[in-house]
């Protein structure tokens, strides 16, 4: 035998005892007992949580108190117009959207419902997925001989790069930071050159969009390069009677430019000799003077000249050569002369002089 005994208050203690009569009537009684309803859980839902958000999906998971299914409902209004259904009675519940439209506002809500047929309605929530990269407002913000700042906007934040080339886009700069912003200077152009450049940008998500093909021209170079950190060294080459001196001149330049020295006896005066012209293009630039005559004066400056034709100038810098070492016989003969008168005699004989 089996009864089920409806609209039970929960939490409460019940008696019972059960009776059963035969045919003719004879009923028999059971003994007196007892039991306590359980109390009552309502089915609430928490935790409720939105994550992995992206242009075309999201995760969605909550709990509830008690087992129960699931209707899901979203879409891009509070009337949805969407649901995933779950008949499994679940504690945990956790739902994949997905075929979502990229840079849209979505609004979901879960209805749950127990074994008791219970209904419970959670609250609405809203969150957004990320939009396409659009690349926008392009523009050529300034240029030089050798460089070009291209700007640009995106609707999302995204990294910065732009394409550029002689007649096809073989080069790129740029840089990574996330950004709505975008400017990034060319640097390493041809002076007077037209060049043409597309802007690139790629989202977190490895999205990205891209700028129309565009093109600017470089201005023309007449700047002359800027010499700095000019060193001179004198050094001997041989020893006593043979010995040569010779300076070692230096310089930085802030753009390759080939490397001369004008220079001349004094410390003021025209250049009346100059080097051989190096025409190589460099920024570090070593030069000899060689054959310098000792205990003497010399002023020069060096110039350098870059790829237009612009020549750079340094100011005028003087160095002084050492006298010329004497040798330790003459120095004997010399202290002997202003001792004995015959000495003189001898060292003409030997050294001419």
């Amino acid at each position: 035998h089996e009864i089920w005994l409806y609209n039970l208050e929960p939490q409460t203690k019940y008696y019972f005892k059960a009776f059963s009569a035969n045919e003719i009537q004879i009923i028999g009684y059971s003994n007196v007992l007892s039991f306590t309803t359980p109390e009552r859980v309502p089915l609430l839902i928490s935790g409720t949580k939105i994550s992995d958000i992206t242009m075309t999906g999201a995760l969605v998971k909550f709990s509830t108190t008690k087992a129960a299914t699931t209707v899901l409902e979203y879409g891009t209004s509070t009337s949805y117009g969407k649901s995933i259904t779950d008949t499994n009675f679940n504690i945990d519940h956790t739902f994949k959207l997905e075929n979502l439209e990229n840079g849209a506002t979505y609004n979901l809500r879960a209805s749950v419902t127990d074994s008791d047929s219970n209904t419970t309605l959670s609250d609405n929530y809203v969150f957004e997925t990320p939009a396409m990269p659009i690349v926008s407002s392009v523009s050529v913000f300034q240029t030089t001989f050798d460089t070009a700042t291209i700007n640009w906007q995106t609707n999302v934040n995204c990294d910065s790069n732009v394409q550029y080339g002689i007649g096809t886009l073989s080069g790129m700069q740029g840089n990574a930071d996330s950004t709505t912003i975008h400017s990034v200077t060319l640097i390493g152009l041809e002076a007077k050159t037209s060049y043409s450049f597309r802007v690139l940008s790629k989202d977190k998500f490895g999205n990205s969009a891209q700028g129309e093909l565009s093109s600017f021209t470089t201005q023309s170079d007449t700047q002359a390069p800027k010499i700095s950190d000019l060193v001179s060294e004198v050094s001997s080459v041989g020893s006593g009677e043979n010995v040569k001196y010779q300076a070692v001149v230096s310089w930085e330049t802030d753009e390759p430019a080939t490397s001369q020295i004008e220079f001349s006896a004094g410390i003021s005066g025209d250049y009346n000799e100059k080097t051989k012209e190096d025409l190589s293009l460099n920024s570090t630039h070593v030069v000899i003077l060689a054959d310098l005559s000792p205990n003497s004066a010399y002023h020069f400056r060096v110039n350098s000249k870059d790829k237009a034709g612009n020549l750079g100038l340094s100011d005028d810098t003087s160095l002084i050569t050492p006298p010329k070492e004497k040798s330790l016989m003459t120095i004997i003969l010399r202290s002997l002369e202003d001792t004995f008168s015959w000495v003189g005699r001898l060292r003409e004989k030997w050294f001419g002089k």
